[in-house]
This record gives structure tokens, sequence and C-alpha cells, in this order.
């Protein structure tokens, strides 16, 4: 008796575990349901424990050289090294690994302590990774440029780079439907909108694969193509 009840507990945990495999992998019922749950109680219990901090935002607090231009976003941004693309002008990168929108606005603070003129902002992928829908991102990136123009700096929307379509499937259209309301935003505020996709991407599969290695991420090539996209804005 006490072996078939061992049994019967066994086939429980081996059952739960598959379901929970199987629908974390293709996303059926209820893997959105209870991502919402995961999202609403870790935002609950934000409030009783500290936030632990990315050691990069941390270098922010101690290191706030004075800078004409200033590169907002997450890695993509990060892995720019801006010194050397623009070496005749002085920059700040303040793109952060893993950042959205909202982890932006919590940063403010260590974007304005480098007194800019010009701030250049991209984000976006990782909002739809962690879940956010394309209206949450776009209101908090309007925040990001609201608090930048009140601070007096002349902000430059660039679109969110596309990822490839086999990395990264419907997010995708989600990138482009963000790119769509972030135009439309620029030219509403009288905003410069720098499209960095039209040289970087195909309409049918997102980010060319000569552009990068992970489907997300730029290569040396991408950021050059970047690099003139920009170039008149910088200076």
């Amino acid at each position: 008796m006490r072996n078939i009840k061992y049994l019967v507990i066994l086939l429980f945990m081996v059952v739960s575990f598959s379901c929970g495999l199987f629908i974390g992998i293709y996303k059926v019922f209820p893997y959105e349901q209870v991502r919402s749950i995961r999202r609403f109680v870790s935002q609950s219990t934000s409030i009783n424990f500290p936030t632990i901090k990315n050691p990069r935002t941390t270098l922010f607090e101690y290191f706030s050289p004075k800078c004409e231009i200033v590169m907002i976003g997450d890695s993509i941004t990060q892995g720019g090294i801006w010194s050397e693309i623009f070496p005749n002008i002085t920059i700040a990168n303040r793109g952060v690994e893993g950042d959205t929108a909202e982890d932006i606005l919590r940063r403010m603070d260590t974007i304005f302590d480098v007194k800019p003129r010009k701030a250049f902002v991209m984000v976006g992928i990782n909002d739809f990774y962690r879940g956010f829908t394309v209206d949450e991102v776009f209101a908090n990136y309007k925040k990001i440029v609201s608090n930048l123009n009140d601070a007096g700096i002349e902000v430059f929307i660039q679109s969110t780079l596309e990822c490839s379509k086999f990395k990264c499937f419907d997010k995708l259209q989600k990138v482009r439907s963000l790119n769509k309301n972030l135009s439309e935003y620029a030219t509403q505020k009288n905003i410069t909108y720098i499209d960095i996709n039209k040289d970087l991407t195909s309409v049918s599969g997102g980010l060319l694969g000569r552009y990068t290695q992970d489907g997300i991420h730029l290569t040396g090539e991408g950021y050059f193509v970047w690099e003139k996209n920009l170039h008149k804005y910088i200076y």
C-alpha cells in the first residue's frame, strides 16, 4: 500500500512537471495567465524588498562626466563604443543590458547628471520579452521623452531595432507597431525621429543576418550602419 502511495505521488509530480514544461515551451493556456500573476506578485513584493541594482547602473552613481551627448537604451546601446564611434564629441553611454523603458524611468537622475545637450533614445525589445504590451511600452517611452524635454535636453527618438523574425517571432511585429507609434508621436511633438532600421532590416525577416550573430544584437558592421544614420544629428 505504501509503495502504491509513493508511486501515485511520483506520477503526480511527473505529470505536473510535464504540463508546466509544455505550457512554458509552447505558451498555451494558461501561460499568459500565469505570467500575469507572476508580474503582479513581483510588483507587489517589490514594495517590501529592496531592489537589486544592476552593477552597471551603480557605476553611473559614481562617474558622471559632463557630456554633450547621452545614448540611452538597453544592451544594444550599451554594446556601442560611442566615444570611439564619434571620437570628436563627448558621449555618455547610458545603455544597460536587460533594461526596459520602465527601468530607464527609474534611473533618469543618472542621465540628468551628465548634463547633456542631446539625448538619443532606443529601447523596447526587452519590454516585449517581459510581457509588456505595445501600449505600455509606448506610454513609458513618452514619459522618458517628456522627462528629457522638461530638463531642457533635445531628444532624438530612434526606431527600436527590429529583431530577426527567426529569433523573436511575433515580437518583430510588436517592435514595428511600437515604431509606428513613435514615428507618429515624434511628428506630432516636432521631435526628430531617426529610422535606424531602414538600412539594417528587411520587410520579410527583420534584422538582416549580416549585421547580427544572435538575431537581436549588432555586430561591428551593424554599428557602422547605425553611425551613418546618426552622424548628421550628432554633429
